[in-house]
């Protein structure tokens, strides 16, 4: 009973010591797709719309390690809503693009210790989005038919929750992959659409720092 117990009292600094290194602070990119849950599409103008709901999306990721369990990350993502296209009552036609830019503040948090190849982790926190049209300075007709030159730019506020996987591929390297949710409403129509929000599945890698 008292040499198990010795043992144990031995072990136990060693134990914690290790449990309470910190987590690697990491830069991460990752690459997937965002599909828009309730896209509410409406006429905007001559807006020629593409109604899909999937799109591509990329994201980096800066975490700053606090401790052992948790870690602040600063994240900027790009959803490419692709080519959306104007026709005027003349039959002209104008092509561009919209985007929609997320940037996120929030908390990593890592459950089971560094000693695993496979690391799950959760992600949450607030959202900052810009959403931006711009068809060649194209944004539709006047009274009498003569297009209007300018670009539309919107802003909305948010938040965020996401679970992900890590596995250690080589020294200070990591394969990740995120599974996430994103709300994101506009107060007036991006493109034909004023809610963004959507799910997004990501893969990529993260390279720690220190």
């Amino acid at each position: 009973m008292v040499k198990p117990l010795r043992r144990l009292l031995l072990t136990l600094p060693l134990f914690l010591g290790v449990t309470e290194l910190p987590q690697a602070s990491n830069l991460a990119i990752r690459l997937g797709l965002w599909h828009l849950t309730k896209p509410d599409f409406t006429l905007e103008g001559n807006l020629d719309l593409n109604r899909q709901k999937n799109f591509f999306y990329s994201e980096v990721t800066l975490e700053n390690s606090l401790n052992r369990f948790l870690s602040l990350d600063v994240s900027l993502g790009t959803l490419l809503r692709g080519t959306i296209r104007y026709q005027t009552a003349s039959g002209n036609k104008f092509a561009g693009s919209a985007n929609v830019l997320p940037l996120s503040l929030g908390l990593s948090f890592y459950p089971v210790p560094l000693s695993t190849s496979i690391q799950p982790y959760f992600r949450g926190g607030g959202t900052f989005a810009l959403g931006n049209s711009n068809s060649g300075n194209y944004a539709g007709v006047d009274a009498s038919g003569n297009p209007i030159f300018n670009s539309k730019t919107r802003v909305t506020g948010g938040f965020f929750g996401a679970a992900g996987l890590k596995r250690k591929l080589v020294s200070k390297v990591h394969l990740t992959a995120e599974f996430g949710y994103h709300q994101l409403r506009f107060s007036g129509p991006v493109a034909g659409i004023s809610n963004h929000s959507g799910y997004k599945i990501l893969a990529g890698v993260s390279v720690n720092y220190k």
